[in-house]
C-alpha cells in the first residue's frame, strides 16, 4: 500500500468523534421534576407544522395489533413534538395521554406509577374528542421549559397512550413483526400488573449525520474515482443499555445494485431489532459476529430519478430523489464492549447483475475499518473502495474524479480541502 496514504481524518479521529458524541446521550442524571404537576393544562393545542420525525415508534393496541404510530420531532427551540397516526381503517382517537420523564423512580414519585403500571390518566399532556370528531391524527407539543425540567445531555424517556374508538387501548413502543401480529417484547415495559410501555429519546437523533461512507464498487480496476456509486450517511446514539444506529441511502451512481451490511461482535447482544415498522431487520450469526443486513437493494431503497443505470442524487439537472433511513436497535448487556476505533464493520454486498440477490457477489469494505479492498488505477496507484468522511460530506458529480473538488485525496484531511463545490452534487435541493 506504498501507493498512499489514506487517511482522511483518518478512522480513530473520525470515531473517537462518533464515541464523543456517544458518550453524550449515556447519562441519566436529571434535574427535580416541573412544580405543580397536577396543574399542568390538559388541553394540547395540535401544531400546526411539525419538523419530520426524528424516530417513530409503533402504536400497539391490545399488545399485539399494530394500529398506527408515534412520531418524535424536535422545534428549533427545543420543544418536542408527539404525533399520534392512526393507520389502521375506521379506527379513531378518543384520548392521548402523553409525558416525558427521567427515571422510573422519578415518574414513580410523580404518582404516575404504581404496582398496577402506567397511569395515564396523570400524565402531564392529554386531550379527549368525540368518536364522530373521526380524529386519526394529533400531535401534542411539549415545551422546551417542561423537557429541561426531565432531559440530561439531551436524552429521556416518553409514555405515550391512547384511547380508541373500537374500545381498546393503545401504547407506542418499540415493536417487532411475529406470527401473532405484533409484539412489544423487546419494548420498555413499565413494572406493574398492566402492559403498559414506553421508549426512549435523545435530542442528537434529530442532528444531522455524524459521517458518510462512499463507495467506488467495481472490484480490483475500472472505477471512475468518483465515489458515489454508492453514498451512506450514518449516526449512532448509545442510552442506556441500547444502541441504536441509523443509515441512510443518499446517493447512488452505479448499475450495480447492492446489500448494504454490518457486522458487529456479538457478545452481549440481546436483540436486534428494526426501528421502521414496516421493514423488519434480518441478521445472521457468523463466527463471533453478526452481520444485519441494512438494505437488501440500494435500488430499491433510493428510486431512480430518470438518470441512466437507476442512478440517483448524482447529476445536477434532476430532481433530487428523497432519502431513505434506516435505524436499528441493538439491546446490549454488561458484556458488550463497544469498540470506538471500529464500533461495527460496514461493508456491501455488490452484485454486477443489476439486481441484489441475482448471480454472484463480491464484498467491499471501508478501507480505515479493514485494510482491505482497494483499485488500481490506469497508471498503477492503488485506492481504497470504500471511505469514511466524518461529516455530511458533498460527493463528487457522476464521472467527476473526487481529485477535482478534492485535490488533496487521500491524503490526510482530504475532504476539508473542498476547493470547487460546483463539481458537487448539492444536497441543499434536497431539503
Amino acid at each position: 500500500m506504498s501507493n498512499f496514504r489514506f487517511a482522511n481524518y483518518s478512522a480513530i479521529s473520525a470515531l473517537s468523534f462518533l464515541f464523543l458524541f456517544l458518550s453524550g446521550c449515556q447519562k441519566e442524571v436529571f434535574t427535580e421534576p416541573a412544580p405543580n404537576q397536577s396543574g399542568v393544562s390538559k388541553q394540547v393545542n395540535r401544531t400546526s407544522s411539525v419538523p419530520e420525525p426524528c424516530i417513530q415508534r409503533c402504536l400497539v393496541a391490545g399488545q399485539n395489533t399494530n394500529i398506527g404510530t408515534v412520531d418524535i420531532s424536535l422545534s428549533d427551540n427545543g420543544d418536542i413534538f408527539i404525533t399520534y397516526n392512526i393507520t389502521k381503517p375506521n379506527i379513531y382517537l378518543l384520548e392521548v395521554h402523553s409525558d416525558i420523564f427521567s427515571s422510573l423512580q422519578k415518574f414513580k414519585q410523580d404518582k404516575k406509577l404504581n404496582s398496577g403500571g402506567a397511569i395515564p390518566g396523570k400524565f402531564a399532556f392529554a386531550n379527549s374528542w368525540q368518536a364522530k370528531a373521526k380524529i386519526t391524527s394529533y400531535t401534542v407539543t411539549v415545551p422546551k421549559a417542561y423537557v429541561d425540567q426531565y432531559g440530561s445531555a439531551g436524552c429521556l424517556f416518553i409514555a405515550t397512550h391512547a384511547a380508541l374508538s373500537n374500545g381498546e387501548t393503545a401504547w407506542g413502543g418499540l415493536c417487532a413483526d411475529t406470527p401473532k401480529e405484533t409484539s412489544l417484547e423487546n419494548a420498555r415495559q413499565f413494572p406493574g400488573s398492566n402492559w403498559s410501555v414506553y421508549f426512549d429519546f435523545c435530542a442528537d437523533q434529530c442532528k444531522a449525520m455524524d459521517f458518510t461512507f462512499g463507495w467506488e464498487d467495481l472490484n480490483g480496476a475500472g472505477n471512475d474515482a468518483d465515489y458515489n456509486d454508492l453514498v451512506i450517511q450514518a449516526n449512532s446514539v448509545r442510552f442506556g443499555n441500547q444502541l441504536k444506529l441509523g443509515f441512510q441511502v443518499v446517493a447512488r451512481g452505479a448499475f450495480n445494485d447492492h446489500m448494504f451490511k454490518v457486522r458487529i461482535p456479538k457478545q452481549g447482544i440481546i436483540s436486534i431489532n428494526s426501528l421502521n415498522p414496516d421493514t423488519p431487520i434480518t441478521y445472521e450469526s457468523n463466527g463471533s459476529d453478526y452481520i444485519i443486513t441494512i438494505f437488501t437493494s440500494t435500488k430499491v431503497a433510493l428510486s431512480p430519478n430518470g438518470a441512466a443505470y437507476f442512478q440517483s442524487n448524482t447529476y445536477k439537472e434532476f430532481d433530487c430523489v428523497p432519502f431513505t433511513l434506516k435505524e436499528i436497535v441493538l439491546t446490549v448487556d454488561n458484556s458488550f464492549v463497544y469498540n470506538t476505533s471500529t464500533p461495527y464493520y460496514p461493508f456491501i454486498s455488490v452484485y454486477p447483475s443489476g439486481a441484489a440477490g441475482a448471480g454472484p457477489s463480491y464484498d467491499l469494505s471501508i478501507f480505515e475499518f479493514t485494510g482491505q479492498s482497494t483499485w488500481t488505477s490506469p497508471t498503477g496507484a492503488v485506492y481504497p473502495n470504500g471511505i469514511i468522511i466524518p461529516n455530511n460530506w458533498k460527493w463528487p458529480l457522476e464521472g467527476q474524479i473526487i481529485t477535482g473538488p478534492y485535490p488533496s485525496f487521500p491524503s490526510y484531511n482530504w475532504a476539508s480541502n473542498l476547493v470547487d463545490p460546483s463539481l458537487t452534487y448539492d444536497i441543499n435541493k434536497c431539503y
